[in-house]
Formats: structure tokens, sequence, C-alpha cells
């Protein structure tokens, strides 16, 4: 039986390994992917003004087929070359709302309308016996459980839903006028926010009314949330909800002709009076810098959705609209014009998600509105365009130095290769010592080839394995591995769905933390990507549990159950709550596993993502192997706990009771 230890698929890992070794003394790349980006594109040889670069004219079409035909891939668009000469690298930050710019988009979309400031969650004893009777008949006929509650969950519930009833006014005062202005608010394990969230009441005798919300971050913990900042405006003309328009049938619209029959005879506005709205929109709160990127005709249902041989398919849509996508322009260049605003960086400390601002409109007008995560541009850095790619001598170079091609070559322990030619359309799988003698640092580098990676030989054909694969198990499989480990990275790529046979063993180290950028070569990053790995590791190898921290268990489930009693009651006894068994069992730790995510598993399990909140909230070291009762007694006796605050608080039931109906 052929076993395998540990095998280096791709060259992030030979790198990784390299940094096993002694620290060079003078290192060939210490700068993060921005720094040498900017300062591979200060370098002569790599910037040209745009209209050196030439940028063809006309069309581009694009074919490719792959996965024995089950992936096809058809291009034909056009080419547009920006409106500047050069293509400026500019600094960005987090932005948010200002209270400056959301008073001129309140100004602008209620001009001569009367806003009202949203209550806060206060109801009448009639509406708040509604709920409470709705509830009780959820747990009497058990459709609690499609609503997405378990039945605890749902006892619990009603108690605070009957508490809400006992203290519920007979009438609801009326809701204050609002000239615009953001408050501030906490919002339950996030952070401080601004809000502003206003609407009218009926612009006429048909009802019309519209909303706005907007949340920005105020504080730091609250921009570490990954929650965002985000606006959301809604017209609903006769008081009807607009139609759900199906984005996955979402065809793009470039000018009227673009339109398909059945849109001609539904949708009466055209799609340049919809970008007149919408630029009408930014130029009113001055915003000259964001601009149209694309339009896309979208329907309540199965319109412009497309089989894989061109074939229309689903019902004609009843009512469309255009979705219309604007994006920032710096120095007459757009950057991305994003339709999805859930994409982020993955990064474990700061979540970022590109900014994303899509317009709604309709033969009513400007319905919705969605703008998030807007950033915020600083200096432009460099004013370049590279024509010619990133230039990766040093890295080659480097390759060269840190791995001795006969040492590999007559080692027992075999080294897969796995590469995508271009010039066949193939993966390709090598094995290190099949390579022509001479070819293995190039087969390597070929291994991990990007798009703008320059290299003369390289350059057009090969790229990163992940343009199929980025696990390429299979590899391993067909050469007779039974126990394999397997090193994620998360990379960008496809991965492959692969059978693991049942006398193969498979196991699994995956990273916890953001393992930096593709070319994030530095020291620091590589000494902390080791200590990650070395961690992670151990985790598989002696069973530590924890999410995100190395816990070597200890407690059985009774111990742990002990520690979230004392602890709950230690914190309710601060609010001057001295809760009962019952409360104890059915309210509290079900709130504290919803503010912990950690509604399945035992107590032990609960415990440990208890353990885990209060350690990272009080500093302490995350890299270092910790019994439960040494991480308890690192946070002491009295550790602050946003969860166990959050769990003997009174959370929001009526918010909770509409957002499952």
């Amino acid at each position: 039986m052929k076993k395998l230890i540990t095998i280096f698929l791709t060259l992030f890992m030979l790198i990784s390994a390299a940094a096993c070794q002694p620290t060079p003394e003078k290192l060939i790349v210490v700068k993060k992917d921005t720094e040498r980006m900017i300062e591979q594109a200060a370098q002569p040889s790599n910037g040209a003004a745009i209209d050196e670069v030439g940028i063809p004219e006309g069309r581009y079409a694009f074919s490719a087929e792959g996965l024995n035909g089950r992936l096809r891939i058809n291009v034909d668009a056009e080419i547009e070359a920006p409106a500047a000469q050069a293509m400026p690298i500019v600094r960005v930050e987090q932005g948010g709302f200002s209270q400056e710019l959301v008073t001129k988009i309140f100004n602008y979309l209620f001009a001569g309308k009367t806003a009202y400031e949203s209550g806060d969650n206060i109801i009448a004893k009639a509406d708040a016996e509604k709920f409470l009777l709705e509830a009780k008949q959820r747990l009497e006929n058990g459709s609690y459980a499609a609503q997405g509650y378990t039945e605890d969950e749902c006892k619990a519930l009603i108690a605070e839903l009957e508490e809400q009833y006992r203290n519920a006014p007979d009438t609801v005062p009326e809701s204050p006028v609002s000239s615009g202005d953001m408050t501030l608010k906490n919002m339950e394990n996030v952070g401080e926010y601004l809000f502003l969230d206003v609407s009218t009441k009926g612009e006429a005798q048909d009802g019309t009314y519209r909303t706005l919300s907007v949340s920005t971050p105020f504080s730091q913990a609250a921009r570490r949330s990954g929650f965002g900042t985000h606006l959301f405006y809604n017209y609903y003309p006769h008081g009807d909800v607009p139609p759900n328009y199906n984005t996955q049938g979402i065809v793009r619209i470039d000018n009227a002709a673009d339109l398909s029959e059945e849109a001609r005879g539904n949708l009466n506005v055209s799609i340049d009076d919809a970008r007149l709205m919408c630029d009408e929109f930014f130029s009113s709160i001055s915003l000259s810098e964001i601009r149209f990127g694309y339009g896309f005709l979208v329907g309540d249902w199965g319109a412009g959705m497309f089989s894989g041989d061109g074939k229309k398919i689903g019902a004609p849509a009843e009512n469309y609209a255009y979705n219309l996508y604007y994006t920032r322009y710096v120095q007459g260049v757009g950057s991305f014009v994003n339709t999805d605003w859930g994409l982020t960086d993955n990064d474990s400390s700061i979540p970022w998600s590109y900014e994303c601002i899509c317009f709604t409109v309709n033969n009513n007008g400007i319905v919705s509105i969605e703008w998030h995560n807007p950033t915020n541009a600083l200096e432009t850095v460099q004013d370049v365009v590279r024509n010619r790619g990133l230039d990766i001598t040093p890295l080659s170079n480097w390759i060269r130095e840190v791995v001795d091609e006969p040492t590999v070559r007559t080692s027992d322990m075999e080294l897969y290769i796995v590469t995508y030619s271009l010039e066949q359309q193939k993966e390709l799988e090598l094995r290190a010592r099949d390579i022509p003698e001479g070819q293995l640092h190039e087969m390597l580098l070929a291994s991990s080839y990007l798009p703008f990676f320059h290299n003369e030989r390289l350059a057009g054909k090969y790229a990163d394995g992940g343009v199929r694969d980025v696990l390429p198990l299979h590899v391993l499989l067909e050469n007779g591995y039974k126990d394999i480990i397997a090193l994620r990275l998360y990379g960008i790529g496809l991965e492959r769905r692969t059978k693991i046979p049942k006398d193969v063993k498979l196991y699994t180290v995956a990273p916890t933390v953001e393992l930096g950028g593709v070319l994030d070569f530095n020291a620091a990053q590589s000494r902390a990507n080791l200590t990650a790995g070395y961690f992670d590791a151990q985790r598989l190898l002696y069973g530590l549990r924890g999410r995100d921290w190395y816990i070597d268990a200890q407690w059985d489930e009774e111990r742990a159950y002990a520690y979230l009693a004392a602890q709950l009651r230690r914190c309710a006894a601060a609010e001057g709550k001295t809760p009962t068994l019952r409360a104890l069992h059915e309210t509290l730790l079900p709130r504290l596993a919803r503010a912990l995510d950690e509604r399945e598993g035992d107590y032990r399990d609960l415990a440990h993502a208890l353990l885990e909140s209060a350690g990272a909230e009080a500093g302490l070291e995350r890299w270092h192997i910790y019994t439960e009762d040494a991480l308890a007694e690192a946070l002491g006796g009295d550790f602050a706990s946003e969860a166990l605050r959050s769990a003997v608080k009174r959370p929001g039931a009526l918010a909770r009771l509409r957002g499952k109906k």
C-alpha cells in the first residue's frame, strides 16, 4: 500500500517549504501585493500610454469546451478602451455614508414628501395579542419547524411575546417626522452603527409610499464585523410591492434594439430614459465620479433564460424592468462593475466586499436602489499601463535557487505537478522524475502561472492548474495512493468533484486565517502562514477541538454545562436578574447558542465557542494549545463577553417573529 504523508502540488507549497529553511540574508521579495505591483508598474519597461498598447477595435470572440462537453465558454463582446491616457493605480479605503451624503440622498428621494422615522418595534396591545396567538398556534400544530424554530425556541419566543403583550400600550404613539439625520445604535454582536430608517405613510389616495434605510459603521468593531455599509431605497406605487424580478434570467441590454418582443409590449420606458433617471440621482448628490456601467433586462419569471444550445426556456415574464449597475471612475477609467454585493476578499479580520450600486427601473420609474460598501478613493499612486505583464524573473530565479532538481528526481517521495496547457486546452499531470531534465523549474512555475505574469517562454502556454481543479486529488488516486493528507488553500479556481473510494483515507488540513495574496511572499506573511499551518496540522494530528482556536478537550458535557450555567447566572446577576432553571434551559442557553452561531453539537461545543469568543474579545494569544481549564483561567472569573450579554438581555422577539414569517 502506498502511503502519502505530505505532497506539494503547487508552487505555493514549495514556497512554504522553503520558508522552513533559515531566512536568506537577502530577501528576493519583501513587499506585499500592493507594493510589489506599484513597484513593478513604476518601471519604464512595464509602462506605456494606452494609445500605444494597440488595443484592437471591434469585437472579441472566443470559444472553448471542457469537462467532457459539460462546460462551454462562448465570448462575443465589444472591445472598449478607457477614455484616458494611462491606467491609474489608486489607494482606496473602506468608506461609508457620511451624514452630508445621506442628507443629499434623503432630500432628493423625499423631496416634497413627509418622511417618518421607523418605530422601535412598539406595537399596540391588539397587535401583540395577534403575534402571541400566532406563535401559540405554531407550537400547537408543529408548524414552528417549517419556520426554522425548535420546540424549545418556540416556547421561549412565546414567553417573550407574553411579556411584550403585558407591557404593550393600547395605542402606538405617532412616529416623529425625520429630517434625514442618522442616529447611533449598537447592533447586537456587531457594534455601533449610524442608521437612518424612514418611510412615508402614503402620498396620495392610492397609498403610494417609499422607504429608505441606511446603515454605516461607526466604530472599528462594527467595521470588523463584516456586516458592511448599505443603502436600500424602495418605491411602492399604489401601495403594491414591486415584482420579485428574477436575476437568474438576466440579459445584457445596451440599446432599445436589444429588448425582446415580450419586453417591448410590457416595458414602456427606454433604456436611455432609465439611465437618465439614475444619472440625475448622482448629479443631484454631486457624485460625478460614479457613472453607468452595464444594464440588464430582468423579468419576474424565466425571462431571458437560455439552455446551453441557445434555446429559450421558461415562460415569458409578466413584468419587466431594468437593472442598471453603476461604478466609480478615476481619471476616466472605470473600476470593477460588481453585480453581487456579497463578494469578499475573505479577510479573516476585516471583511471588505466590493462596492455594488444597482438601480431597478420599470414603468413607474426608479423602484429600488441598492448601494453596498462604498469606497473612498485616496491618492493616485501611479499613472501607468502594463502592456508586458508582471516581471517574475526574481521568482523564477528563486525557484532555481531553492529547488534542487537532482534531489527531487532521486527522492523516494513522488512529486506531481499539475498545470493547464492553453495550447492543448487540457490539464497536464506531470510526475517530476518524468519531466525532461532541465525543465523541472519551469514546469513548477507553469503550475502556478497567472495571466498577468510575464515570462517569454511561458506566456500564452500554461495557466495555474486551478483553471481545471484547485485540489487535484484524482492524480493521487489514479496513482494508487490510499492515505492522503490534503492541504486546502481555498484559492481561486474550479474544484473537480472527486469520488473518494471506500478504501482511501482522506485527511484535510484547511487554513483558518487569510493566507495573503497570490503575490504576497514577504517574510512576515510567510511566518504567519507557517504558524497557522503548524497549528492546523496539530488539530488534525491530535484531534484538537474548537472552530478557530486549538482546544485540548478535557471536559465532559456535564462539566461544560456547569461552566455555561455559571457564566450565564453571573452575567444575569450583573443585569439584576436571577434566572430560574427553566429560564436557563429554555431561554438563556438557546439565546447563547444563537449569539455564538453554535446551534449544532453538544454543550462542550457551546462551551468551546464561548471560550473562543471571550478569548478573542480579551485579546488572548490564539496560537496556543489550551485545555478548557487553562483558557477559563486565562479569562478570569469576571470576563466580559458580548455573547453572554446578548443572551441575558431581551433580544427583540417581535423582530425575530417577523423575520420568520
